[in-house]
């Protein structure tokens, strides 16, 4: 936007009027060679003193380069209302494209915040079920020991423990309450691992 030149040829108006003048002129330009051709061929042949010499050709040339260039400084002024115009359009277009990369840029801060949130949401998901996980792992090496012992009891084995009626049941009731310590034993260890918050 510092360079006038290039805030110039961004002005597409002017750049398509200015070929546009450039094609007219030209083709004005080629008929009027064409017709000045067809016209020699027509006419009589011209003497060498009455032709137009490479001293007329130049001083033209020149008139109209100094016609051109009065025009030009006219449109120099004009050009640069035109790149004024052209800048504080870009500069809009600019604040709308900062506003909406500024949106996106946050909109992709949120997206990788939730991200992150849910990952700590599922990973506590996880880690809640690797603890019930492993309280039922050790409910279930508990009941295996008190069923073992009561599979032991259910076999026809001959043992002093069948010759007192109340024999079984105070197997029974000590097997549980052993296997309830060994239970404790185990909630307390995964305590104090800090396996489990208890």
């Amino acid at each position: 936007m510092d360079d006038d030149g290039d805030m110039a040829e961004m002005y597409l108006t002017e750049k398509k009027q200015r070929k546009e003048d450039y094609f007219n002129n030209d083709s004005y330009d080629q008929a009027d060679i064409y017709g000045k051709i067809r016209g020699a061929a027509r006419s009589a042949p011209v003497s060498p003193a009455s032709s137009t010499t490479g001293v007329h050709k130049l001083q033209r040339a020149f008139s109209n380069l100094s016609s051109s260039k009065h025009g030009s400084i006219s449109a120099s002024s004009n050009g640069q209302e035109n790149i004024d115009q052209l800048e504080m359009l870009l500069e809009a277009y600019f604040v709308v494209v900062d506003s909406a990369l500024n949106k996106l840029s946050s909109l992709k801060e949120y997206i990788d915040d939730t991200e992150d949130l849910i990952n700590i949401k599922l990973a506590n998901v996880q880690n809640q079920l690797i603890q019930f996980e492993l309280l039922l792992t050790a409910a279930t090496f508990v009941a295996t020991i008190f069923a073992m012992v009561t599979a032991v009891f259910g076999m026809n084995l001959k043992t002093t423990v069948f010759d007192d009626p109340d024999g079984f049941d105070w197997t029974i009731i000590i097997t549980g309450i052993f296997c309830l310590i060994l239970y404790i034993a185990f909630m307390i260890y995964f305590k104090h691992k800090k396996l489990l918050p208890l």
